[in-house]
């Protein structure tokens, strides 16, 4: 019953459908749960859906109100219907790979290609314009998917999808009644045999349909209804279901050995489509060519133009009669002025209303003659395949292919070891994170080369780091005064002599210790630590320098996330408000930060995955020549980011500060002089400058370096020689950070 025939007083149809179904999954829970084995699907009701809907993801199931509430179906009819759809998720799950490789074959194999040549011949024996021909073959873009396909292409799958969808029914169905046993009891096979009823199957007689379809509708008919009246189908149709022998066999005994399930146990589907495409398709072939050739493509174009014109023409007559009618009403009605008036105004808005629909009818209707010529499609099958009521066959192949995908990817997860599957898990969630982060697979790879390349390293600052925090609770020996045991203490003695001389010498707090006393240690509350790397000519024209120095980038940035790792972990036991920062310039002829200390990302950036997504993405960086070698300017903005009161707090010893430079030359002659200048500003304001110099360098580039870095009038030499061992780099940077760090109290 619709909605719109209810009557008042009764109960809305889709409530009672909706509460027959939630019925329906409360009682047999248990039972679909051992039918599907996995007790993890839930079903829901919904009003949205047009079929049977499975989301793998979310691992639910959703039964389409409207489809059953439109044919009527009982309780009982919509039970079966359950099992039934089921039955093909357990048939996918079996191989989803064969299934996958199936609906490719049924699009783009052997088959679909004859399929096309035969409609393509007709056509052009049937005289259809070559610009129509050249348009069904053209190859598009299909609707919500990537592949491309032909119109002739569809048309060809989908007969070929009827052939496989049809006898995967009667494996499944053989499946439930063997899974549930009540679906082969007599009362069961009416339910069966009623749904079948109601979705087209009620009529024996099938010499309507094309002699393809007369054929797999006989095959399941007569499967699924065990009455004695058997199909009713053309001489040929009978003849190849029926008399016509391979291999010895007819068609029917082909069924019942090869595509039934025996004892609950599906046949593995790869085995049953080999045998459909060695016996049932080339049967199902022969009639479908047989069907092509019965086809006037001509007729059928003519017959869908005149259809069209006579549509518009019925329209257009509506449209005028009803313009009409509203005028003569209006006319007759008008006896005032005012309502004159209304009137009129009503009628310009009604003719602007049937103007502007019209319009649409009439847009509609070219784009309609630009795709189908009037409404046809050159498919001449259409009708019959419109009229089907099987909720299988509206299934869309994107939705099968996506949860056949989903069935895929649990399959072969189940086959790995627990090793493997831990692995692919990982693989999984980085490139979850690469994606929301936008981190390209070439700098993710940098970034992994440049990690695995510092373990050793990395490994020795992670022990440095434990050992330092170890450090930052210390125990102070102290005497204490008022024990009950120890060393008689003199001057509580003599205060409490009068109580002794009575003989109460129990509880009294006369004795002293020493005792030991964990403190806190003086700390700085932040240590940030600034690398500054130089990308000239010089330097990313030799691979092995770059590599030395995405290392040394690598093991900073990730050292430090270590540290800050570690004092996390202990911050409780070490009330420590210490955290360590870094951030990374490049520099050539000019220079650009390319990681900000965390404490500067946007309050929407910060947090610990968007912490690391960071030090991944500055990876990508490391390409191109930024010419020549300028550090002047770069160590300017660190010195003029450090204002006043960030001095203040560095002479205080609240924060501490260090800035690492690796360079490969010389800078350029004129800014040799403003290097040294900055140089001297950060040790001004407390900053400790240290720069590594790397590669084959002249007797005269050493020299100027040593001059700009280590001049003889400082207290501390800052730069040093790596050279061309370029190994040396990173563990030069990790012995010059431990030395630094020991000078501090955490």
């Amino acid at each position: 019953m619709s909605i719109e025939n209810q009557k008042l007083g009764e109960i809305n149809p889709i409530e009672k459908i909706i509460s027959e179904i939630r019925e329906i999954i409360k009682r047999e829970g248990p039972h679909l749960a051992t039918f599907v084995g996995d007790a993890s699907l839930t079903y829901t009701p919904s009003l949205t859906a047009e079929t049977f809907m499975f989301y793998p993801e979310e691992s639910k199931v959703e039964i389409p109100v409207k489809w059953f509430l439109d044919r009527n179906y009982s309780p009982k009819e919509i039970r079966w219907a359950l099992y039934h759809e089921l039955a093909h998720f357990i048939d996918m799950r079996k191989n989803p790979e064969a299934y996958l490789n199936n609906f490719e074959y049924m699009q783009t194999g052997e088959a679909n290609k004859k399929i096309c040549s035969l409609l393509e011949s007709k056509l052009r024996k049937d005289k259809i314009d070559q610009k129509k021909i050249d348009d069904l073959t053209k190859q598009k873009k299909r609707r919500n998917t990537d592949k491309m396909m032909s119109n002739l292409q569809i048309m060809a799958y989908k007969y070929l999808h009827k052939l496989y969808n049809i006898l995967d029914d009667i494996s499944v169905n053989n499946l439930v009644m063997q899974r549930a046993p009540f679906y082969s009891s007599e009362e069961g096979r009416k339910i069966t045999e009623s749904v079948y009823k109601k979705i087209g199957y009620g009529d024996p007689d099938f010499r309507k349909k094309p002699k393809h379809m007369q054929f797999v509708y006989s095959l399941i008919r007569d499967e699924m209804l065990l009455g004695p009246d058997k199909s009713i189908v053309d001489d040929d149709v009978f003849e190849i279901i029926n008399e016509r022998k391979i291999y010895g066999k007819t068609i029917k005994q082909f069924i019942d050995t090869k595509l039934k399930p025996k004892s609950g146990n599906l046949l593995d589907p790869r085995e049953r489509y080999e045998h459909i495409r060695l016996i049932f398709l080339p049967l199902y072939l022969e009639l479908l060519e047989k069907d092509i050739e019965n086809v006037d493509f001509k007729k059928l174009e003519e017959e869908a133009k005149e259809q069209g014109e006579a549509k518009e023409q019925g329209e257009a007559k509506e449209q005028g009669e009803a313009k009409e009618q509203g005028e003569a009403k209006e006319q007759g009605e008008a006896k005032e002025q005012g309502e004159a008036k209304e009137q009129g105004e009503a009628k310009e808005q009604g003719e602007a209303k049937e103007q502007g629909e019209a319009k649409e009818q009439g847009e509609a209707k070219e784009q309609g003659e630009q795709q189908t010529n009037g409404g046809f499609d050159y498919n001449p099958f259409k009708k019959d395949y419109d009229d089907s009521q099987n909720p299988s066959d509206v299934f869309s192949p994107e939705e099968i292919e996506k949860i056949l995908e989903k069935f895929l990817k649990d399959k072969e997860e189940s086959e790995l070891s627990p090793e493997k599957r831990i692995e692919k898990k990982k693989k999984e969630l980085k490139e979850e994170f690469d994606r929301k982060y936008d981190i390209s697979p070439e700098t993710r790879e940098k970034f992994e080369g440049a990690s695995a390349s510092i373990l050793a390293e990395r490994e020795r600052m992670r022990n440095f780091w434990k050992e330092l925090i170890g450090k930052s609770v210390e125990l102070t020996r102290k005497r204490v005064r008022g024990q009950k045991r120890g060393n008689v203490n003199v001057e509580d003695f003599i205060e409490k002599f009068p109580e002794i001389s009575e003989g109460n010498i129990y509880n009294l707090l006369i004795y002293e210790k020493f005792l030991s006393k964990m403190e806190n240690v003086n700390k700085p509350e932040r240590i940030e630590i600034s690398l500054v790397v130089d990308m000239s000519s010089s330097m990313t024209a030799d691979n092995s320098k770059m590599q030395s120095l995405i290392s040394a980038v690598a093991l900073l940035v990730l050292s430090i996330r270590d540290f800050n790792e570690y004092l996390d972990q202990e911050r409780i036991i070490t009330k420590t408000k210490l955290s360590a920062f870094s951030e990374v310039y490049i520099f050539g002829s000019t220079f650009e930060r390319i990681k900000k200390f965390s404490y500067e990302l946007d309050n929407a950036l910060k947090g610990h995955k968007e912490e690391r997504a960071e030090d991944i993405r500055l990876f990508s960086h490391f390409e191109e020549s930024l010419g020549s070698t300028n550090d002047a300017a770069v160590l300017a903005d660190i010195v003029n980011s450090v204002d006043e009161r960030k001095v203040l707090e560095i002479k205080k010893g609240k924060i501490m500060k260090i800035v690492f430079e690796i360079t490969d030359g010389l800078p350029d002659g004129n800014v040799i002089e403003s290097t040294k200048a900055r140089i001297e500003d950060m040790i001004e304001k407390g900053i400790i400058p240290i720069a590594f110099q790397i590669g084959a360098v002249s007797p005269e580039e050493r020299e100027t370096f040593e001059s700009i870095w280590n001049d003889e009038k400082r207290d501390f030499q800052t730069g040093i020689f790596v050279g061309e061992n370029f190994d040396e780099l990173t563990d030069k940077m990790k012995n010059v950070l431990m030395q630094l760090m020991r000078f501090i109290k955490l």
